[in-house]
């Protein structure tokens, strides 16, 4: 695809295309830590820590592996916030500096 062909309007609409199609994989990845969080299986793979999974297995950067580690484990206790990024209401970031205010007292959702 040669992009340098594209109307300024069609590349805007792809470029949201693919933001949205971000957000939604971001989420799958986040449930899919999370599962393996919950069962421990990255100890069965031989890692021992879901931590040493993500960056030795998945190559994720340090810092990648604990932003999401850290998102996944969020989600798993507040799910809401998985919809809130799929709809483009929250992101990354913010997950991480809320997570350690979030608790049951303060979210009512």
């Amino acid at each position: 695809m040669d992009l340098c062909k594209l109307k300024d309007e069609e590349l805007r609409k792809r470029l949201r295309r693919i933001c949205t199609k971000d957000r939604y994989v971001l989420v799958e990845l986040l449930l899919h830590l999370a599962e393996i969080d919950r069962r421990k299986a990255s100890d069965g793979w031989g890692f021992p820590s879901l931590f040493s999974y993500c960056t030795q297995e998945l190559c994720f950067s340090e810092a990648a592996a604990y932003k999401r580690i850290t998102a996944a484990r969020t989600a798993a206790q507040f799910p809401f916030i998985l919809t809130l990024l799929k709809r483009g209401e929250t992101h990354l970031e913010a997950i991480l500096i809320l997570a350690p205010h979030l608790t049951s007292n303060n979210v009512d959702w």
